[in-house]
């Protein structure tokens, strides 16, 4: 296993500085859409920067560009520094309990994008990390205050990529029940290693008041495979129409994230066990013996 940090910061100082459209699209290409082309090919091919909200335009003009301002932000954060450490904190932390021996080569890289809001909700900071091979964290709105929870996110995203190469790609969106501990051991992971206030606000912003209605709508769906279908349960209903037009089916912003963190956390607290020990248990189980939807 090779992790390739991508230095993304000095790559953007240079698109600042690059003398024309051309040298900054050429640098662009060469330094982060080549090194995710497998990625990108998954989701369509080189337009799925624009999709994901980059472009090398962003960064033209200066210190007048769009980007400029969330660059100082992050830059301020010393942001790509931690996000650096993250990575291989999570390493560290997954060798002590799990065989890494079949997890292949990883590229990392904390990127800006595009403010992007979906049913009128942005958080301002999301990640992927579920395909083998690539992890990205990404800033929106980048903030004094999210941009404490670099290092938490990408945790979460290199979680995922762990994840990913130990049961296979499709492990983590197999069934609404996998999709959902899988992110709640995301998220309690990045809390085990950085601290349960750098939990995400998919979390701690949920609406508790409709805790007991949709947990009777997720005990009800946990066997759901249709990917589309369980996406909308783990995005909940403002998001899921934002994105692709899903009719609403009752379900809360980040719904999933939030159930699945709690069920993970129940679980931990009944049995005793790390984050990474409870990864290695069967998702199902997880649910069963956390008594969260008991």
């Amino acid at each position: 296993m090779t992790i390739t940090i991508l230095d993304i910061e000095s790559t953007y100082r240079k698109l600042f500085d690059a003398p024309d459209a051309e040298a900054r699209a050429a640098l662009f290409e060469r330094e982060i859409a080549m090194p995710f082309s497998s990625l990108a090919q998954r989701f369509g091919g080189p337009g799925a920067f624009a999709q994901w909200g980059m472009s090398p335009e962003q960064f033209a003009g200066g210190s007048s560009a769009p980007q400029a301002k969330p660059f100082a932000t992050l830059v301020q954060a010393d942001a790509w520094h931690k996000a650096a450490r993250a990575v291989e904190d999570a390493r560290a932390a997954f060798e002590k309990h799990a065989d890494l021996s079949v997890v292949g080569d990883i590229t990392f890289a904390l990127l800006l994008t595009q403010p992007q809001t979906y049913g009128g909700i942005d958080i301002g900071y999301a990640g992927f990390g579920a395909i083998p091979g690539a992890v990205m964290v990404t800033y929106s709105r980048p903030t004094r205050e999210n941009v404490k929870a670099v290092q938490a996110a990408t945790a979460h995203e290199m979680h995922h990529q762990f994840v990913g190469w130990l049961y296979g790609q499709g492990a983590i969106i197999a069934s609404l029940a996998s999709y959902m501990v899988n992110e709640g051991l995301a998220e309690s992971f990045g809390a085990a290693l950085y601290g349960a206030d750098k939990v995400g606000p998919w979390v701690t912003e949920f609406d508790m008041t409709r805790l007991e209605e949709t947990k009777a709508r997720f005990r009800d769906a946990f066997a759901l495979t249709d990917f589309n279908t369980v996406r909308q349960y783990i995005f909940g209903d403002p998001i899921s129409g934002g994105f692709s037009g899903s009719e609403p089916i009752g379900i809360p912003a980040y719904a999933g994230y939030a159930l699945g963190y709690h069920t993970v956390q129940a679980y931990m607290r009944r049995t005793g066990k790390s984050v990474i020990e409870t990864t290695l248990v069967p998702p199902l189980e997880i649910i069963e013996e956390s008594r969260f939807f008991a």
